[in-house]
């Protein structure tokens, strides 16, 4: 591929780069224009100034394309076309890059159009980007009939394009797609990287295959292998969701023992497993923590907190946290109110979740399944059938999914066969 080495052209400095070489262009379309007839007519003087003019806006357009300033690359990317000369095949890849790394499919989409119309041929780079555009789309299929393509004439894309594959294949689950790939990129002495089994873990983690995850982990530790934050943070979070807690906080020190410091993520993959399983002393402990070495609390770092309170029937804790949020400027979700929800219905409290209800839409925030299912379940538990039909309502008027709740609510042991009957009727 075709990465821009530039990486310290941000910000400021990106801009003055940026607005530098513009004005170089303009000083030479002022040339241009001045070589009127029959100057204009010396071909050898034109042809020396527009290949550099070339070069100067395919220059830019990488920089700008490699930073994430894709608006200014297209908006030069416009230029260097109109001034009536094809871009070169590393500026249109260099086009596309910038597009698939700004998730743009849309500008792929057209930019490959706009290159198959200037004559410009394709190259295994240019194609290995339209394979990640295909991934991206959530069209995996399509990306991986290009990759067999390519491959059998005789082309090997990146392993980026094998890696934006093998995620999407996890994803879905089809895992002999994925081994598939491995052998392919291995035939093709493409040997799989890091990022590769980080993509296999993670898949494998999010679809609750973890232990089959944590087996892969240590084998590619035998060999050799040097996993990297990320791919310690996945794990602990996999392992802590299979409360092997044992095992998370051994990775842990781990880690912290090879220099790679925890991140906020890490800290609440630790967190959520302390209070998975109950032990809320040590997860406020390592909360504490986490704050002190500068990680601010954040709608997800109380969520949380929030959520393992509730869980463990401590939800006054639960509440004095949810009311610091707003003290501290620190936005709630839909999550942080389900919780809380959940946690007053578990305790009984049915006026306190129905009054979180009604702050959760004053806020203008959405409801979710999860949010009417408990309160549903609950009225029905005590027998206040009609509220639960008017919840009922809202919750579909809404747009919300309620399979899971006539699976669940109707298994309540107090509903009577009548109330069941009532609410299924609407």
């Amino acid at each position: 591929m075709h990465f821009c080495r530039s990486a310290f052209f941000t910000g400021s400095v990106l801009n003055m780069a940026f607005c530098l070489i513009r004005r170089l262009v303009m000083c030479f379309s002022v040339v241009l224009w001045r070589l009127r007839p029959p100057m204009l007519q010396n071909r050898f003087l034109i042809q020396s100034i527009l290949p550099l003019n070339q070069l100067i806006l395919s220059l830019i357009y990488n920089v700008c394309a490699n930073v994430g300033q894709l608006r200014k690359a297209l908006d030069v990317f416009d230029q260097l076309k109109r001034l009536g000369t094809c871009p070169s095949l590393m500026t249109w890849n260099s086009a596309l890059l910038g597009s698939v790394r700004a998730g743009r499919t849309d500008v792929v989409w057209k930019l490959y159009g706009e290159m198959m119309e200037s004559g410009v041929i394709a190259d295994v780079d240019t194609v290995g980007y339209l394979i990640q555009a295909f991934c991206t789309d959530n069209n995996i299929s399509k990306g991986y009939e290009l990759l067999r393509n390519v491959l059998d004439d005789g082309y090997v894309p990146s392993t980026v394009t094998f890696n934006k594959l093998i995620s999407g294949f996890c994803k879905d689950g089809y895992y002999s797609r994925v081994s598939a790939l491995l052998h392919t990129m291995i035939a093709k002495n493409h040997a799989p990287d890091i990022f590769t089994y980080q993509e296999i873990i993670s898949g494998l983690c999010k679809r609750r295959m973890r232990v089959e995850g944590f087996r892969i982990f240590n084998d590619l530790k035998d060999r050799g292998y040097a996993p990297d934050r990320v791919m310690y943070t996945t794990m602990i979070h996999g392992l802590c969701k299979m409360k092997w807690i044992g095992d998370a906080r051994k990775l842990w020190f781990e880690m912290i023992q090879k220099g790679i410091f925890p991140n906020e993520y890490t800290y609440l993959s630790l967190i959520y497993g302390f209070c998975k399983i109950g032990n809320l002393e040590e997860a406020q402990k390592l909360y504490r923590e986490m704050c002190d070495r500068g990680y601010g609390e954040t709608t997800v770092s109380c969520n949380v907190m929030i959520g393992g309170l509730c869980l463990h029937g401590r939800t006054k804790e639960a509440w004095d946290l949810f009311k610091e949020m707003a003290q501290k400027g620190i936005v709630c979700d839909v999550i942080t109110y389900n919780y809380l929800i959940q946690g007053f219905c578990k305790e009984g409290q049915l006026a306190e979740s129905l009054n979180l209800l009604y702050d959760l839409l004053t806020e203008g925030l959405r409801p979710s399944t999860a949010t009417y299912t408990v309160l549903i379940e609950k009225l029905c538990e005590v027998g206040h059938i009609y509220e639960a039909k008017e919840l009922w309502k809202d919750m579909q008027n809404m747009g919300c999914e309620t399979s899971s709740l006539k699976r669940h609510a109707w298994e309540v042991p107090l509903v009577s066969t009548n109330a069941r009957a009532q609410i299924g009727e609407q």
